[in-house]
């Protein structure tokens, strides 16, 4: 979370897989580094499938916030391998 704001230039792949709680707010700080037709790979997507359930605890809660600002801000899928990939372009 200190490092991505200082660094410089724009990459073509970004891969996130980092505290739960912190990926929202790895979105924002990533998206502006993506070329555009960029990717963005989230691991973990699905949680154990805990993202969908009513009562999530709060890394399934962060990982599901993610996946929502996800999709309203770029063009992503979710694969159901293993515990989820998020797969997204700008």
């Amino acid at each position: 979370m200190k490092i991505i704001p200082t660094i410089k230039g724009k990459f073509d792949i970004i891969f996130i897989d980092d505290t739960k709680e912190n990926y929202p707010k790895y979105l924002d700080l990533c998206i502006k580094l993506l070329n555009k037709n960029g990717l963005l790979i989230a691991d973990n997507a699905l949680w154990r499938g805990e993202v969908a359930l009513e009562n999530k605890s709060e890394d399934a809660d962060a990982i599901a916030r993610f996946n929502e600002l996800l999709m309203k801000r770029m063009n992503a899928v979710i694969l159901p391998a293993r515990d989820g990939v998020a797969i997204a372009i700008k």
